[in-house]
């Protein structure tokens, strides 16, 4: 039943979804906006002071705000017109928070060398605030507000991030305050007792995920209070999105925009209400950008809106699983703590979010890793588990932590497991392992190395004998357990040592508005008990080959013993290990390849022979052996087949390439039956290259080339054997996949 709601989860998927703003759409408004903001900087004095040149608080705000767009979207410090703008921040006299906190921002983009000039600035906030509140300026009377306040924060927690001056008292004055003067809706207002609104509880919520991290790293939880005001605040803000809300245009707009920004990067939140915040934010930005480099033609609107894209945009690489009902968020800061280590020492910028188990399973697909952490057995839903078995499928890897005693969650997650792949039993990783050691050496006793669950070619579920979450949250433990090592060895592992797409890239193309024209059938081998090694490899190739071909491609799981009157064009055999074939099921081969049918056979993941053993029995069967497929076949040039693809060069993963060499053709054989390729054989994978999957120490294709030469295969079989005319099927068949 899992299995099957998780397909049917997949074929939603599938349908796609027109609206959402791409990738393409917010790199090229990036790029407007930056052209526009350098084309407003003076060239007499590398500033952008012209509103608050006068001000005796706000002065080279402006410019700090900018210079941090800048920064943050990507251009060099190195190019003239950023130097300029440091050298204004330099010199420029500043005596109000909102600009030296900006300034601290920039400074904290900068390299090293700029270290001294944050801590001068750190200090000069910690003068002006009074009991962890700011006002505009140093110290001047008992006015403060909750805005001005958010910033003062941010740039000590910016210093606080570097090992700045010590504020633990400031940090607790901002717990007190934020608590006692929430409102009873959850919300904040301006100052004490003002009515709630977006941008305030925003910047509520921001003082009070900053302070409890500073706080309460070496807790196991932390205050209640705490939790209560912060769950509080964030469904404010989810009631907010519920109802429609919105702030029109102008600076408040990009104000809150930047601000519901920091909340949902600091917390993990993925959405408000079901809503992605960053996809509804871009969508705003993008209609009054209108491809003109500026929002309301004002530099602030613009560098407020630059930040919340180029910030936003950043990839995610792991999921944090919120279970509903039950505790999964006792250490807040791990992932917060360990994304952030992670990013400086890859000096490559990362982001984690938080998704719910029951959230549909489209906002889980931009991050490869799923985190689930609980001091209690784990207890999922129809739904959650659809979801689960549905994203590791795909090429998801979940890592499942306890918080405190090991052995009940433990023992949740391998029944769970076990619920997901009956077939598959966990195991203790070697000490070979890249686990420990792909990047950093993890030196473990056997007793203190995770268990995987693998399906062969990769790990699906790592699950951790203790407490990671408090390790990677405080460090204290880091000597003993290594956690922090080991996921961002993790994070090399399933990323191509470091290859994360951007928070917009789906897995899965829009599908082409056109009627189909007919359906290539494709019978993959299956025996009982036995599931395929990737079931749902080829799902993201379904679109792709319809945009082309306008021909449905249905994947049939049975045994290769009832081939014949299965419509099929291809047969397909994937495996890992050992390729043996039963007398029966090589002669059924035999009779489908005699009545025109092509087989494809693939060791999947590259690095076992049983694309070797199958094709060495098939070349029995047929007297004659299996050769390399010519530059000049149908199968490589794409000639002869509407909608193929030339692959007569082809790309590979950084693993095989280092392993082999710069080899830059396919390695394609084939057994020829009456002077066609009959019998295909891949030795190295194709499988996860479609999937999209990046795992290293898979021996194969990448992704486009594995895609456009299974789409040439698989028009070479429909051209051998004519696909059937189209006929509307129901949506899933018994035994079929439904890819």
């Amino acid at each position: 039943m899992a299995r099957a709601l998780s397909f049917l989860i997949v074929l939603v998927l599938l349908a796609g979804d027109a609206r959402a703003v791409t990738e393409a759409q917010v790199g090229d408004a990036i790029d407007r906006m930056q052209t526009y903001l350098l084309g407003r900087q003076d060239p007499d004095t590398g500033g952008w002071d012209d509103q608050y040149a006068s001000s005796r608080y706000h002065r080279g705000g402006e410019s700090a705000l900018v210079m941090f767009a800048l920064l943050q979207s990507g251009l060099s410090a190195q190019d003239p017109q950023m130097q300029r703008g440091i050298r204004f921040l330099e010199d420029v006299p500043m005596n109000g928070t909102y600009a030296i906190a900006l300034r601290s921002h920039c400074w904290a983009a900068l390299p090293n060398g700029y270290r001294p000039r944050l801590t001068r600035d750190a200090r000069w906030l910690l003068k002006a605030q009074q009991n962890g509140l700011f006002n505009y300026g140093p110290r001047n009377g008992p006015r403060f507000d909750h805005s001005v306040t958010q910033y003062g924060l941010l740039g000590l927690w910016e210093s606080a991030k570097r090992r700045g001056p010590t504020a633990s008292g400031v940090w607790r004055n901002t717990i007190k305050h934020f608590t006692e003067v929430q409102n009873p809706d959850g919300g904040w207002g301006y100052t004490r007792g003002d009515q709630s609104s977006p941008a305030m509880t925003a910047a509520g919520l921001t003082a009070l995920l900053i302070a409890q991290e500073r706080l309460y790293l070496s807790m196991h939880r932390p205050p209640q209070k705490v939790s209560e005001a912060i769950e509080a605040g964030i469904l404010w803000l989810d009631a907010f999105a519920e109802s429609g809300g919105n702030i029109s245009s102008g600076s408040r707009a990009m104000y809150y925009l930047a601000s519901l920004e920091r909340v949902a990067l600091a917390s993990g939140i993925k959405t408000f209400s079901g809503k992605d915040w960053f996809d509804q934010g871009a969508r705003q930005i993008l209609q009054e950008e209108a491809g003109s480099g500026s929002v309301n033609n004002n530099v602030v609107d613009t560098a407020f809106a630059l930040l919340f894209l180029s910030r936003g945009r950043v990839p995610v690489w792991i999921n944090k699983l919120r279970l509903t009902g039950q505790q999964w968020n006792n250490r807040p800061n791990d992932l917060n703590i360990l994304t952030r280590k992670m990013s400086d020492q890859l000096e490559q910028e990362l982001n984690w979010q938080v998704v719910a188990v029951q959230d549909d399973l489209g906002v889980w697909l931009n991050a490869p890793v799923a985190y689930l952490a609980s001091d209690r057995p784990v207890h999922l839903s129809a739904k959650a588990m659809a979801n689960l078995e549905a994203y590791l499928d795909l090429g998801g890897v979940l890592v499942a932590t306890p918080d405190s005693d090991p052995q009940p969650f433990v023992d949740s997650v391998i029944q769970l497991a076990h619920r997901l792949y009956p077939a598959y039993r966990f195991e203790r990783i070697g000490p070979d392992h890249p686990l420990l050691g792909l990047v950093y050496p993890v030196g473990l006793p056997e007793n203190k190395r995770p268990w995987v669950l693998s399906n062969g070619v990769r790990d699906l579920i790592v699950l951790a004998p203790s407490d990671w979450g408090m390790s990677l949250q405080s460090g204290k433990l880091e000597h003993r357990v290594g956690a922090r090592r080991i996921m961002t060895n993790l994070h090399a592992l399933i990323t191509d040592l470091g290859r994360v797409d951007d928070r917009l890239t789906f897995p899965f193309v829009q599908r082409r508005d056109a009627e189909p024209v007919g359906k290539l059938i494709v019978l993959r081998h299956t025996e009982p008990g036995k599931p395929p090694v990737e079931p749902l490899a080829w799902a993201p190739l379904r679109n792709r080959f319809f945009n082309r071909t306008r021909l449905e491609l249905e994947i049939h799981d049975r045994s290769i013993e009832n081939v014949n009157g299965s419509g099929a064009s291809l047969v397909y055999l994937g495996g890992v290990g050992e390729g043996r074939l039963t007398p029966a099921q090589v002669r059924a081969l035999a009779d489908f390849v005699g009545s025109g049918g092509t087989v494809l056979v693939e060791s999947v993941g590259g690095l076992s022979d049983y694309a070797e053993q199958v094709i060495r029995q098939l070349e029995a069967v047929f007297n004659t052996q299996a050769a390399p497929i010519g530059s000049d076949s149908p199968i490589l040039t794409g000639v002869g087949l509407t909608g193929g693809f030339d692959d007569r060069e082809a790309g590979y993963r950084r693993f095989s390439v280092l392993n082999m060499g710069l080899v830059n053709t396919p390695r394609l054989t084939a057994i020829e039956v009456g002077g066609r390729a009959a019998v295909i054989a891949s030795h190295e994978d194709l499988s996860l290259g479609v999937l999209g999957d990046r795992r290293w120490g898979v021996n194969g294709y990448d992704v486009d080339s594995a895609r456009s030469l299974l789409t040439n295969i698989l028009l070479y079989a429909a051209q051998s054997l004519p696909v059937k005319p189209f006929e509307k099927q129901p949506v899933l068949e018994h035994g079929q996949a439904g890819q």
